[in-house]
């Protein structure tokens, strides 16, 4: 496995991207799919984007056409998704722009942690790093249906989302 992948180029299809950080800062002119201890989004995708990690950010500058399918202990989205996004971690937070439905599915932490491992401040509330709070339970946003990943997704089996 690798350090650390850099995706910086284009791709005139599909990209599949294995690493301990994973970064897609180039073009995908077709769907991504990402594997990587912290995963991170900053060029176009011009379909899906399918991401498993620890750490998932979808920066301000990253813009994904299709759906985005993400599981991870963390997931920060900040860029564009032009499609819904389903999504299933500890930590969600999202700021960017999301043209269909959203589906949130945040995990069950251990007693005394946050739902991403963080220590609570007290009160029972959950703190993300930057110290903000983070909500639990399950978030819906009214929309179009999220279509399912496609079959080729997951050669492993499907993320429970």
């Amino acid at each position: 496995l690798a350090r650390a992948v850099t995706g910086d180029g284009k791709v005139s299809g599909d990209a599949l991207f294995f690493g301990e950080t994973v970064t897609v800062a180039g073009e995908v002119a077709d769907d991504v799919r990402v594997v990587g201890e912290t995963v991170r989004i900053r060029g176009k995708v011009a379909g899906d984007a399918v991401a498993l990690g620890v750490r998932l950010f979808v920066e301000k500058d990253a813009v994904i056409s299709g759906d985005l399918y993400a599981v991870g202990g963390e997931i920060i989205l900040e860029g564009k998704v032009s499609g819904a996004v389903k999504v299933a971690g500890g930590a969600i937070r999202i700021s960017g722009s999301v043209g269909g439905a959203v589906e949130i599915d945040l995990g069950r932490p251990e007693r005394g942690q946050s739902p991403d491992g963080h220590k609570r401040k007290g009160g029972g509330k959950h703190y993300d790093e930057r110290g903000d709070e983070m909500q639990r339970g399950r978030i819906h946003q009214n929309g179009p249906p999220a279509r399912p990943p496609p079959r080729h997704a997951m050669t492993l089996g499907r993320p429970r989302l």
